[in-house]
């Protein structure tokens, strides 16, 4: 049977859809369907009713978290850094002036600037990185992105208690803060993409209008109006 698609409001002035087209993900149990990724092992419950986003909101929150998520990763090199630096301790001539009272005061600081850095992280409201309660759906001209909230807390990498007190504790240390890292880094690429994804759609967004209007000046000898709909039977 044919599809219809219903394309309105189309402002060629502006060349602008100002009604979503089409459904990218219909589902919001998923971190990103359009992506074939789901985000697995979060805490907090999905079940709640998504916080909805229009566009320039989906961006802005984006825009804030992906710039926190690259605060975090920096923030887990150097805390890497302080635990191989207290790994070391034992050879002298790599042990310097310092000691494991002071890295251990390091490691804390650099959880409590993750921390810091995940609450600065938030734009109208929304927090992409920081903990996960519920889902965000982003409307763009020519569909809704269903987002979960990819969360970089201390706590949720698990670097928020970190032991550098004993040889063991400095071991569990540094393969948890490995484990952050790419942990850390997956998200962050994550949150880049559909970023990327609302870009791409509002370049494309912007062509169809064109090509449309254009298609409607070859058909009728005059271009469509503002506030024009169209059926588009394929």
């Amino acid at each position: 049977m044919a599809e219809t698609l219903m394309i309105s409001g189309i402002g060629y002035g502006q060349g602008l859809v100002s009604r979503p087209v089409g459904v990218l993900d219909a589902a919001s149990a998923t971190g990103l369907r359009r992506f074939n990724q789901g985000v697995s092992g979060l805490s907090g419950s999905s079940a709640q009713a998504p916080v909805g986003l229009n566009l320039g909101e989906g961006r802005l929150a984006l825009s804030a978290a992906v710039s926190g998520a690259d605060t975090v990763i920096n923030e887990l090199a150097s805390l890497k850094e302080t635990v191989e630096k207290a790994r070391g301790l034992s050879v002298p001539s790599y042990r310097g002036d310092t000691n494991v009272f002071a890295l251990q005061a390091e490691a804390d600081q650099s959880a409590s600037n993750i921390d810091q850095a995940v609450d600065l992280s938030s734009a109208g409201g929304t927090n992409l990185i920081g903990t996960p309660t519920t889902n965000v759906r982003i409307s763009s001209p020519n569909g809704t992105i269903a987002v979960t909230v990819q969360p970089l807390t201390a706590r949720e990498l698990g670097v928020s208690q970190l032991d550098l007190t004993t040889e063991s504790g400095i071991e569990a240390a540094l393969s948890t803060v490995r484990a952050a890292l790419t942990t850390a880094t997956s998200r962050r690429e994550l949150l880049a993409a559909v970023s990327d994804e609302l870009g791409n759609r509002q370049r494309f967004t912007a062509r169809l209008a064109g090509s449309l209007n254009e298609l409607s000046r070859s058909a009728t000898g005059s271009y469509l109006k503002t506030g024009a709909s169209l059926d588009i039977r394929a």
